[in-house]
C-alpha cells in the first residue's frame, strides 16, 4: 500500500517536471517569453524561495484544490473529469503570465489534480491536500534550483 503511494507521488512529480521541461523547450525555441520571475520583484533569494516553494503551493492547493473540491462536491455533478477540468482551469488562472505558461500550468494541473482526486477518494481530502502541497513544493523547488 505505501509502495503504491510513494510510486504515485514520485511519478506525479516526474510527469510534472517532464511537462515543465517540454514547455520550457518550446518557449526557448519558438517564443522567448520572459521567465515567470520577471513578473516579481523579490528582495532576496530567501524571500523568493519562501514564496515559490513554500507559500505558493500551500495557498494554491487550499484555493484551487481543497476548497474548490469541497464546493464542487456540493453540486449535483459528481464527474471525476468535470472536477479534474474545473480544478485545473482554476489552478491555471493563478498563472496568467503568458498564454504558453498558462497552457503548461493547465497540463501540470491535470497531472496534479489527477493525483489529488484519486488520493482524496482513497485517503480523504485533508491527506490529499497535504500530499499535493508536497508535490507542488517539490516541483517548484526543482524549477527554483534547476530552471531559473
Amino acid at each position: 500500500m505505501k509502495t503504491h503511494r510513494i510510486f504515485f507521488i514520485i511519478s506525479t512529480i516526474v510527469a510534472m517536471i517532464i511537462n515543465g521541461c517540454f514547455f520550457s523547450c518550446i518557449n526557448e525555441h519558438f517564443f522567448g517569453y520572459d521567465g515567470v520571475n520577471a513578473n516579481f520583484d523579490f528582495s532576496d533569494v530567501v524571500e523568493k524561495f519562501t514564496t515559490i516553494v513554500i507559500f505558493a503551493p500551500i495557498i494554491e492547493t487550499i484555493l484551487s484544490q481543497y476548497l474548490l473540491y469541497k464546493l464542487l462536491r456540493l453540486t449535483k455533478i459528481k464527474s471525476f473529469y468535470f472536477y479534474l477540468i474545473a480544478m485545473s482551469v482554476v489552478f491555471s488562472l493563478f498563472h496568467t503570465y503568458n498564454w504558453l505558461y498558462m497552457l503548461m500550468t493547465f497540463v501540470s494541473a491535470l497531472i496534479l489534480n489527477n493525483f489529488y482526486l484519486k488520493t482524496t477518494n482513497r485517503y480523504g481530502n485533508a491527506e490529499a491536500a497535504l500530499f499535493t502541497i508536497f508535490i507542488h513544493a517539490a516541483y517548484n523547488a526543482f524549477g527554483f534550483f534547476f530552471v531559473d
